[in-house]
């Protein structure tokens, strides 16, 4: 049982992580790139500069969702194992 509440334990931690860097993640947005991209919007040639760094943020954003998934469907798995481990020593005994 303590296995189990340790495993929900991380998998609402997973999930609440994902939440806590999107404000932050936003904020920066507004505060750094948005008056950047306002001022250059009429040179494209400056904004053209910015794409390497855009991809590169994009790229790990991708990463950082598929890999939170992955985490959270193996929690997922162990705890269903745990629950059928239980059930087949409760149904024994």
């Amino acid at each position: 049982m303590a296995w189990l509440n340790e495993l929900q334990r991380k998998l609402n931690y997973s999930g609440d992580i994902g939440a806590m860097l999107v404000g932050p993640i936003l904020f920066t947005f507004g505060v750094f790139v948005a008056p950047t991209l306002l001022q250059n919007c009429n040179s494209p040639e400056k904004l053209l500069k910015g794409v390497p760094a855009f991809v590169l943020l994009v790229i790990w954003a991708v990463m950082f969702y598929i890999t939170r998934k992955r985490e959270r469907q193996k929690l997922r798995r162990e705890m269903d194992e745990l629950n059928g481990l239980e059930d087949e020593q409760l149904q024994r005994g």
